[in-house]
């Protein structure tokens, strides 16, 4: 309904005309970025109570604020264990050939920087399109795996 409310009824007019070439060219230039705030949701409907490398999660949500005068940050997944000794968090890509190495480390940096992290063992997680070209050994959670924990 939301593909059908976001594309087709702004475009009623047009589809009605004929003009489809049109409306699909549209469609695509804007098709990546709409499937990228799903992809985003989908995560975070995935670890809110769900097992995330063998640790059940709390409601995840996403964080951004100031950590500093100067300095302010962004996660889109944010979790904490259902034990309260770990905090996932996440980081979601829909595009391709990620660097799951480099996306760890810049993850994990701003974790650190969270103005309400305790005691609590950071977990960083990555929700990519696709496995990363790089970071084998990251928590790389992939489409299919989404749709095992969703159900």
């Amino acid at each position: 309904m939301d593909f059908y409310f976001h594309f087709a009824v702004p475009n009623r007019s047009l589809i009605e005309l004929g003009r489809s070439t049109f409306v699909t060219d549209s469609i695509r230039s804007q098709f990546s970025r709409y499937v990228s705030a799903w992809w985003v949701k989908l995560c975070r409907q995935a670890v809110s109570g769900g097992e995330i490398g063998g640790e059940m999660y709390n409601l995840a949500g996403r964080w951004w604020g100031n950590v500093s005068r100067d300095e302010s940050i962004e996660l889109d997944v944010v979790a904490e264990s259902l034990d309260r000794k770990k905090l996932l968090v996440g980081e979601c890509k829909w595009t391709e050939g990620e660097d799951a190495d480099r996306l760890i480390y810049e993850l994990t940096a701003k974790a650190r920087k969270l103005p309400f992290l305790k005691r609590q063992e950071i977990v960083p997680a990555l929700f990519l399109k696709q496995k990363p070209i790089h970071g084998n050994n990251a928590l790389v959670i992939t489409p299919q795996q989404i749709i095992d924990i969703i159900g």
